[in-house]
């Protein structure tokens, strides 16, 4: 039975730094990679589900649990001082003002256990996120002074609460996403970080940017934004692969040219396989249609990913993960190569694993270093804006499964749910657990429908809202 879950809206304020930033810190500048080769400011969803503290069921003890979220939220923006700051995208800086972040407070009228174990859970998923509107101004075309991140406490009756975040991508990726939400709980709990304090070490000196003015003469615009087609609405659906379905899709991509797949390799290749499948039912029926009315929507031609990867540990010397900022490059994987058959998931991921192989290279990194480097980072970006509008975008988020805020790990972890636009459409998050791997695909509304009704997609990946749960048993939420 679907939950009818009502929000309370408690508070919305304002969160700064607990101690002032330097007067000689003030000034926050991009690397080459954040400057141009970053994809967008918009749209990084989070939502952290976690069992109540033990004790915590009473109103005074769920006042405690957001009061203390709140102080140690102050505290770890002191030791993240640019994510207080303000990003000013042409002149590839952020200015650390100590502005603060937006906080919303809000009460769900349910129980944590009434929510995971209700089927229409996934679309529930953006009521714990911060709605755009609180950190964007949608009036603004510029991309100047903007708020970096957004945040949100939802406390559940039963105690249970949920951190929720949104806000921008240009800044920091999440490597730094993760470290930052380990150092919140680390401050929340008075224990330990597990990777110490950030790194802010400027990366400029790795990856010198090139001047604001140089940016513009390119005429590569510094942010590549993806375009919104003003077709019908997207569809977003969580689906579940379980280590032995993991491991069963490893077996399968083997191949003598890639022995050893990895799981993101194995997951990425099989859910392109049959989006790319999905992406070909509706073609085939438009395409068999009679009415002019269906013939002139658009017709699918993804065929090409862009996966994301942090550059850090293939830097020589190698980055720490405590490394702040936007380190990341884009891997291009086209599934076009055998002509007139169909790929398999072995051809897939031979192809996602040539693109990987490429931008881990420490000889091609270096081509971002030096007096080329625009003209490097130029002909990249030229070439993500040629293959963004047909590929699948696919990003790896790992590390926040080990996010504890004083009652263990997150028992679920969402990204965002139910209809939205085609701003990110074909758009894959991938977030790890310890053992298994959620995808939250962003489909067109007909892909989706034809993805849901593969049955060799479905014997493989399980829908969240019917995949097992490990939480704690009920008495414990």
């Amino acid at each position: 039975m679907e939950l009818a879950m009502e929000m309370e809206q408690i508070s919305m304020e304002m969160i700064k730094p607990l101690t002032p930033t330097l007067p000689h810190l003030k000034s926050y500048q991009f690397s080459l990679f954040d400057q141009l080769l970053s994809f967008s400011e918009y749209g990084s969803p989070l939502a952290l589900f976690y069992a109540s503290p033990r004790h915590c069921n009473n109103d005074e003890s769920i006042t405690n649990t957001v009061t203390r979220l709140k102080e140690s939220l102050s505290k770890t923006l002191s030791q993240f001082y640019p994510l207080a700051g303000r990003l000013f995208s042409q002149d590839s800086t952020i200015i650390c003002n100590d502005e603060g972040n937006p906080l919303v407070v809000a009460r769900a009228n349910c129980t944590l256990f009434s929510f995971l174990t209700a089927p229409n859970r996934v679309e529930l998923v953006p009521r714990f996120i911060p709605r755009d509107d609180i950190y964007l101004d949608p009036t603004r075309i510029d991309v100047d002074g903007l708020i970096i991140a957004a945040f949100q406490i939802t406390v559940f009756s039963c105690g249970g609460f949920v951190v929720g975040s949104n806000g921008n991508t240009k800044a920091v990726d999440g490597t730094t996403r993760a470290h930052f939400f380990m150092a919140w709980a680390a401050n929340a709990t008075s224990g330990d970080p597990q990777f110490g304090d950030p790194n802010l070490t400027n990366p400029t000196p790795i990856f010198p940017p090139v001047p604001s003015e140089y940016v513009t003469s390119s005429g590569i615009p510094p942010v590549l934004k993806p375009v919104e087609d003003g077709s019908s609405s997207c569809v977003v659906q969580a689906f579940v692969f379980s280590p032995a379905s993991i491991s069963a899709l490893q077996a399968k991509a083997r191949s003598d040219f890639v022995p050893n797949p990895t799981r993101v390799e194995a997951v990425t290749c099989f859910l392109w396989k049959h989006m790319m499948k999905a992406a070909s039912t509706v073609v085939a029926t438009i395409q068999s249609s009679s009415s002019s009315i269906a013939r002139q929507e658009r017709v699918p031609t993804t065929t090409s990913i862009i996966h994301s990867v942090n550059i850090r540990p293939h830097l020589r010397p190698m980055l720490p993960p405590t490394y702040f900022g936007k380190l990341v490059a884009h891997a291009i994987a086209d599934s076009e190569n055998k002509e007139g058959s169909t790929p398999t998931i072995r051809d897939l991921v031979v192809s996602l694993r040539q693109g990987l192989t490429k931008i881990r290279d420490n000889e091609w990194l270096n081509k971002f270093r030096g007096e080329g480097r625009l003209k490097a980072a130029c002909e990249v970006k030229k070439t993500l804006e040629k293959f963004l509008p047909k590929s699948y975008y696919f990003t790896s988020l790992s590390g926040f499964d080990q996010v504890n805020f004083g009652s263990g790990a997150p028992l679920w972890i969402g990204f965002t749910g139910g209809r939205t636009n085609s701003f990110f459409r074909n758009y894959v998050p991938l977030i790890h657990t310890s053992d298994q791997i959620e995808a939250w695909p962003v489909l067109d509304e007909k892909e989706m429908e034809a993805l849901l009704s593969d049955q060799e997609f479905l014997a493989v990946a399980i829908p969240s809202h019917v995949a097992p749960l490990t939480f704690l048993p009920k008495a414990s939420l």
